[in-house]
């Protein structure tokens, strides 16, 4: 192969006829601003041939049967834009209306070749129609930006542990430990504990400000404090070794002020600009506007997932973010009522879809969570059995950052959802939000199961 860090390929053969060509996949950024927000996410690669398949010319176009497009096919000098696929969709399972019919439809054909690049699938035709050629291409994944999480409602935790705790009475604790938390901090934590490059962008404010800023400075996490005079809220995880249960003592969010708040976009503007996947989510603090997340959205270009509940997620949905992941009881407030029956739950999820969600995950604590994809399609993830549970306070936290990460990398949602529930178990054996093990997680990647339902 040819030198250059971001040069990755094997040989591949070809079919029919036989022959051989030399794939290169690198890095390239998506500047093209004629292409719909959510699919410029995907546009991290380019694919050169070196040498075209026999008997047929040189290959001239790559389309992905999906509908998104990756970027630019590169042959003999002559960079040709892929078109759309047959159905028209890109991988967050909106339509693209930069599709062409015919070739797409070409595309899906019985026997035609595809080149199959860590989950996406392509296919490449030379300049006659008449005959394609097949690739089996395995390469490693591309470098990205950044993942950036994003929110509102940052936290100083304290986390204490008693022998036995009992209402009402005075309650000494055994052993204490303080960190930074609320799910913006602790998406970007579980981030950074897989190995991704992520910045995490908040307000901060008071005396837990300097010791969250420490925190991630000895952590070596990119952190963006807007300063706000409203003090970061604390708040107090209470463990009872002797049944077991965790008790959760959660300060509001003071208000931001509208200055503030102007700065926080602002800042979230300029660190999403090279950002791979944003995760946003948390509660707002009192008097924020409902349409924070949808003014956030507005100005991201990358693929998103929302983790929020009631008004600021129904204002958001027009955005149509790649996902929203609600808890069951986050849902019945956001559609306004409660939801009983699975019959119930599965309206309230498929409202959310019909507003403009692509995937929609719905938790419910220990229990299986319920999917339903943008076509429809239901699905059920059981997570893997934990033998002791010692804390599970932001373990929706770790789903959000391991769907990211994988999201990141390439993955199908499907797995990425996988994976993101892998890290959810893993952290409720662990005493802080957030510090994941990839090694860990990856072994329990193989325990989830995943179910038509």
């Amino acid at each position: 192969m040819g030198g250059g860090d971001n040069e990755e390929g094997e040989r591949l053969g070809l079919q029919p006829g036989g022959g051989e060509a030399e794939v290169i996949v690198e890095a390239v950024e998506a500047e093209d601003r004629s292409i719909p927000h959510c699919h410029r996410g995907w546009l991290r690669r380019r694919i050169t041939l070196n040498k075209g398949p026999p008997g047929g010319g040189p290959v001239s176009e790559a389309r992905h049967r999906s509908g998104s497009r990756i970027g630019q096919v590169e042959v003999e000098d002559e960079p040709r834009r892929k078109l759309g696929g047959a159905n028209g969709r890109c991988r967050s399972g909106k339509r693209c209306p930069n599709r062409d019919q015919d070739a797409g439809g070409a595309a899906e054909r019985t026997g035609h070749g595809q080149v199959s690049q860590g989950g996406a699938v392509f296919t490449l035709f030379n300049s006659s129609s008449s005959h394609q050629v097949s690739v089996t291409m395995t390469p490693h994944p591309a470098p990205s930006g950044p993942v950036v999480a994003a929110g509102l409602s940052p936290a100083w935790q304290s986390i204490m542990r008693f022998d036995a705790l009992v209402p009402g009475n005075v309650n000494r604790a055994t052993e204490i430990w303080r960190c930074a938390s609320g799910k913006v901090l602790n998406v970007a934590v579980a981030l950074h504990s897989l190995g991704c490059d992520c910045r995490a962008v908040t307000v901060l404010g008071g005396v837990p400000a300097a010791a969250t800023a420490a925190e991630f400075v000895s952590l070596g996490i990119d952190l963006i404090a807007v300063p706000t005079d409203a003090e970061t809220r604390t708040c107090t995880t209470l463990l009872d070794s002797a049944t077991g249960k965790t008790t959760e003592l959660v300060q509001n969010a003071g208000p931001v002020t509208a200055a503030e708040l102007a700065r926080f976009i602002e800042a979230y503007a300029v660190a999403v600009t090279d950002a791979s996947v944003v995760v946003l989510s948390g509660s707002l603090p009192a008097g924020t506007p409902s349409t924070i997340y949808r003014d956030l959205l507005g100005v991201t270009s990358c693929p998103a997932l929302l983790d929020a509940r009631g008004p600021e997620l129904l204002a958001a949905l027009p955005c149509r973010p790649l996902l929203v992941k609600p808890n069951r009881e986050e849902l019945a407030k956001t559609v306004g009522r409660s939801l009983e029956s699975e019959a119930d739950l599965r309206r309230g999820m498929e409202e959310l879809r019909e507003l403009g969600a692509g995937w929609v995950l719905v938790t419910d604590g220990a229990q299986p969570a319920l999917v339903i994809d943008p076509q429809g399609n239901w699905f059920r993830f059981v997570p893997p059995s934990i033998e002791r549970i010692v804390n599970p306070i932001g373990c929706g936290d770790c789903l959000a950052a391991g769907f990211a990460v994988q999201i990141a990398r390439g993955s199908e949602p499907l797995e990425a959802l996988r994976f993101g529930m892998a890290c959810a178990a893993f952290n409720c054996g662990t005493l802080l939000a957030g510090r994941l093990e990839r090694p860990a997680v990856e072994t329990l990647v193989k325990s989830v199961r995943i179910e038509r339902a």
